[in-house]
């Protein structure tokens, strides 16, 4: 058994085929974007160095995978694309040498599993494997126990909360009173039209680049770079579920509510797939509750905004998701009493 890297010829021939391998089918693998990365195609490629390691056994075939994604000018490195074997020797090799490659490049401090960038896909699902749902991570089990063993800690936790159908009982009375508040000082709240998506995906990106500044692992992008990465959303978006608070024409806030489409998300696309997601998309039995930010100039409008997506889903009188939430913010305490169940995530790092 040996570890490989960028130089072995063939690696991104192993790197690609692993994941297929570990899952059988539904395998949450994005070939095309991986493809990118490893050849440096990929839109946000010009941003950094992408170093692929894979552990193949005696017959050469691979084990596990990941993807060392250095930044020039900074000393943090990131871990992703890892998929792994129940295999804790071939994982242990792996990491061992990913980090001893990371030391050299004057890494000292890694954090994963980061996608090379958040934008691309983060964090170890931990909770909750007994289903799936839009845009969640998806990985096996021992994943994160094993990096655990290679001597990376925790260093954020998120969940998602399954949430029951609102009621008009259940509107938090508190949230209703900033509601009206906000309503009375010239804020809007309202749905998008399909033809204003793209100006609209511009105005998030201008938020989300504010609000999100701070979270572990960010790194700017360009409004060209987030255009070209989203704009697929388009075809999948229930308009009347895009919600935003602006206040004399300017975004303040935004929640993107995504129909669940869940397992059907994962593995090839087929013309089968094709007809229930678009099925799903017109008329959706659960929505998840996926981006949500606010101008931290605008005041109390974020929560206000939280409050309209809850009148949106008891009108609409569907359960939801409300996902990936850093655990112990203010959002995972919203609407408490209607919690029906939780998924759990990890984030991970270790100083070199």
């Amino acid at each position: 058994m040996k570890c490989v890297d960028k130089s072995y010829e063939g690696i991104n021939g192993l790197f690609l085929s692993l994941p297929d391998m570990i899952y059988k089918k539904d395998s949450p693998q994005d070939k095309r974007t991986e493809g990118q990365i490893l050849e440096g195609t990929h839109v946000l490629s010009c941003d950094f160095e992408a170093y692929p390691f894979v552990t193949v056994d005696g017959k050469g075939a691979p084990v596990c995978r990941a993807l060392l994604t250095c930044y020039e000018g900074s000393s943090t490195g990131y871990v992703g694309f890892f998929e792994a074997f129940e295999n804790k020797e071939a994982v242990l090799l792996m990491l061992e040498t990913l980090c001893k490659a990371a030391r050299q490049k004057g890494i000292t401090d890694l954090i994963g599993p980061i996608d090379c960038s958040i934008y691309i896909g983060y964090r170890f699902k931990t909770e909750g494997f007994e289903g799936c749902f839009t845009a969640e991570p998806y990985n096996k089990p021992y994943y994160s126990a094993m990096w655990k063993e290679a001597g990376f800690s925790v260093c954020g936790r998120y969940v998602s909360y399954m949430l029951g159908r609102v009621l008009p009982e259940h509107f938090d009375q508190r949230l209703e009173g900033l509601y009206q508040r906000c309503l009375s000082r010239g804020y809007t709240f309202s749905s998008i039209r399909k033809r204003d998506f793209l100006q609209v995906l511009e105005e998030v990106y201008r938020l989300m680049s504010r609000a999100y500044s701070g979270f572990t692992g960010y790194k700017p992008i360009s409004r060209e770079q987030f255009v070209s990465m989203f704009s697929y959303l388009e075809r999948v978006l229930d308009f009347d579920m895009v919600l935003v608070a602006r206040r004399e024409g300017r975004l303040s806030a935004f929640c993107i509510c995504l129909p669940n489409y869940a397992e059907l998300t994962l593995g090839k696309m087929s013309f089968i797939k094709l007809m229930k997601l678009m099925r799903i998309r017109r008329k959706s039995k659960e929505y998840v509750i996926l981006y949500l930010g606010a101008d931290k100039a605008d005041a109390g409008v974020g929560s206000a905004l939280v409050h309209y997506v809850a009148k949106k889903m008891c009108s609409k009188g569907c359960p939801s998701i409300a996902a990936l939430i850093k655990e112990g913010g203010l959002s995972a305490k919203y609407y408490e009493n209607i919690h029906m169940g939780r998924h759990g995530y990890e984030l991970l790092s270790r100083r070199l």
